[in-house]
């Protein structure tokens, strides 16, 4: 048996070394955390724009079985509310209530996974929204006002808004990430910035930008500084 040399030993790390080392691992972690951060904000604002098409999809689901009308969602006395088109009373419930025969009764496609207390959602004067009381009582996403009450028409009393009734739909945004329904006949509601408005959201992705659904069905992260002048909320 040869006997140890301790000559030969090979010499461990010094302290300094050590200390370098960590340093340089600080350093790249320092480095990477900022971009792993937006990466993961990516992947959830992805995820969340998944969600919000399947309520494009709904909705256009509902164009083809209601004439295509807009879901009706202010309730609003029976006698005030009538298709478009004929005198059947309509009373009011949320989009999201409306939607559930075409997600056969899926409530997780209506939250947002950078919503971290989608159950802070504000309904408004809705009662009328079974699917989403109790433990279910979780969505995260807004929608235009204008497109859920009745109006005037022509001669017509509590007309309710078609597709074919939007002025450039490319332009105007019909849902978005957000508390409450509907949205308060502005997107303004979702800008921290601005003074007027204190019902916003408490999450973004990647710089303070929501995602947007358009009349015409495609999604876009916008800018919330700004919004209700970026993106329209009237039909016309």
């Amino acid at each position: 048996m040869t006997p140890h040399d301790p000559n030969n030993s090979r010499p461990g790390f010094t302290l300094i070394e050590l200390l370098v080392v960590v340093a340089i691992i600080a350093l790249l972690v320092a480095i990477l955390l900022p971009s792993l951060q937006k990466a993961r904000e990516l992947g959830q604002a992805t995820a969340c724009a998944s969600n919000l098409r399947q309520s494009g999809i709904c909705l256009h689901m509902y164009f083809n079985d209601n004439r295509q009308t807009f879901p009706y969602g202010v309730p609003l006395p029976v006698s005030q509310i009538y298709w478009p088109y004929n005198s059947t009373p309509w009373e009011g419930v949320p989009p999201q209530q409306q939607f559930q025969i075409y997600t056969n009764g899926n409530t997780d496609v209506f939250i947002c996974p950078s919503d971290e207390t989608p159950d802070n959602y504000v309904w408004w004067a809705y009662t009328d929204h079974p699917s989403f009381v109790g433990e279910t009582n979780k969505t995260s996403y807004t929608y235009c006002e204008h497109t859920l009450y009745s109006l005037n028409h022509g001669n017509q009393k509590g007309y309710c808004y078609t597709f074919t009734d939007v002025v450039e739909p490319a332009r105007w945004g019909w849902s978005a990430d957000g508390w409450e329904c509907p949205n308060g006949w502005t997107w303004s509601r979702l800008d921290p910035y601005d003074i007027l408005y204190t019902t916003r959201i408490d999450w973004d992705h990647a710089d303070e930008r929501v995602n947007m659904l358009f009349g015409d069905g495609h999604i876009e992260l916008v800018y919330q500084k700004g919004l209700g002048d970026t993106v329209r909320c009237k039909v016309q």
